[in-house]
């Protein structure tokens, strides 16, 4: 009597175990982390194209909420640069330039020797600029002149600073 439930027990056991075998795949060391990565990657992708959507049909506030989200959700993905540079345009269709100017150089600080972050720090410059900064802006120009990974960047600053040094002669200061 006691064999019999023993081997009903067994077999319902070996049976479960058969059948879930089919269901769940043996996954090899590290392959579960391959597949995650590769799925959070497409995942920031929809993220950002629907933000890429709202800018282009003008919902500035949508594509800002949605970049947003998109930087707290996925912080190593590979298009994070690119988030920063339109959440700074999108700020700067709502004419919010002090908030573009903090997206570009956060743009900056997360890849200060590219191409993109210096373009991202002579960006901010710029608004500084424009927005009565003069001294930080003139600090930011000077850095980026100094700076020996873009010369095509590096000469736009200087042209930038002799902007301001003929601003401020016409002016008389």
């Amino acid at each position: 009597m006691q064999d019999n439930r023993l081997m009903k027990s067994l077999s319902s056991a070996l049976i479960l175990s058969l059948t879930f075998a089919g269901f769940f795949p043996v996954v090899a060391e590290g392959e579960f982390e391959k597949v995650n990565r590769t799925e959070s990657i497409s995942q920031g992708e929809i993220y950002m194209n629907q933000a890429k959507e709202y800018f282009a049909d003008g919902l500035y506030g949508a594509c800002i909420e949605k970049v947003k989200d998109f930087q707290l959700l996925f912080r190593d993905h590979p298009s994070m640069l690119k988030s920063y540079k339109l959440l700074s345009d999108a700020y700067r269709k709502i004419d919010r330039i002090d908030r573009a100017i903090d997206a570009e150089m956060r743009l900056y600080k997360s890849s200060p020797i590219t191409e993109e972050g210096l373009s991202g720090y002579l960006s901010a410059a710029r608004y500084m600029a424009r927005t009565g900064k003069i001294k930080d802006a003139r600090k930011v120009f000077e850095d980026i002149k100094a700076q020996v990974y873009s010369v095509k960047l590096a000469q736009e600053a200087d042209l930038e600073l002799r902007l301001i040094q003929i601003t401020e002669e016409e002016s008389g200061q």
